[in-house]
């Protein structure tokens, strides 16, 4: 009649781990649920600790990544929007956190790329020229930065398959000066590191093989994406990294 719990009930709660009660305790958290495969938990977590310490760090720069997962996992394009934009937003303010952080300038260069997917010309080479710029940052701050490197290497990859006429477009009449300083080299060269650096990882493998289907080099692609298709998931994204190799599979047969 009081609302009291049963004894079972109450010997129950009393095993339960105390709710987090700090931003350290909520980021490792949300770390945890991640992992399990919960990104919009995650991302909660991250956001209640943010909500404790507005610049805790830590929390920024995984809130920014936890919104990208979210973006990309999602199937209403309005909505990743929303999450890349948030993205950048939690990269910007770790960035005024931790001017030198490197996880925060990886994932503002992996938020503004999702991004660039979905704007024209114009403003795709302003954010491409960021992109490079933040990355390279990083990359100069932590060699073993393989979200960073991941970026540099798809950077190089996007700017070599525009085609001719357009590169030139971009670098002369709309402000892609750095242009000229892409190649396959690089692209490879970036891409084999992140996955070097993070071999669990799927989307690095991916990317990869891109590159070398890209590049004539068929049966490397063909082995680096019938691997991805062996591996377990283990990030949210990975199911749609391996429908994505399934495609590229299916693309060079």
């Amino acid at each position: 009649m009081l609302g009291l719990l049963s004894p079972s009930s109450a010997a129950l709660l009393a095993q339960l781990p105390p709710p987090a009660s700090s931003p350290d305790e909520l980021v490792t958290e949300g770390v945890r649920l991640h992992w399990s495969q919960e990104p919009e938990a995650a991302l909660r977590s991250f956001q209640r600790a943010l909500a404790l310490d507005s610049r805790h760090y830590s929390a920024l720069w995984h809130a920014a990544a936890e919104s990208v997962v979210v973006g990309m996992i999602t199937s209403d394009p309005a909505s990743a929007e929303t999450r890349y934009a948030e993205a950048e937003g939690y990269a910007r303010r770790g960035l005024e956190s931790n001017p030198r952080g490197s996880e925060a300038m990886a994932w503002l260069a992996v938020a503004l790329g999702r991004r660039a997917l979905a704007v024209g010309m114009r403003a795709r080479v302003r954010l491409a020229e960021e992109i490079r710029l933040v990355a390279t940052q990083a990359v100069a701050l932590d060699s073993t930065n393989a979200n960073a490197r991941h970026v540099l290497g798809q950077w190089h990859a996007e700017v070599m398959r525009i085609g001719g006429l357009q590169r030139f477009v971009a670098r002369t009449m709309l402000g892609g000066e750095s242009f000229d300083e892409a190649s396959w080299e690089l692209a490879e060269l970036h891409l084999a590191r992140s996955a070097e650096l993070e071999p669990e990882s799927l989307v690095h493998r991916v990317e990869l093989a891109r590159v070398h289907a890209a590049t004539g080099r068929e049966d490397l692609a063909r082995e680096g994406l019938t691997w991805v298709l062996a591996q377990p998931v283990r990030d949210p994204v990975d199911p749609q990294q391996q429908e994505r190799a399934v495609r590229l599979l299916d693309e060079l047969d």
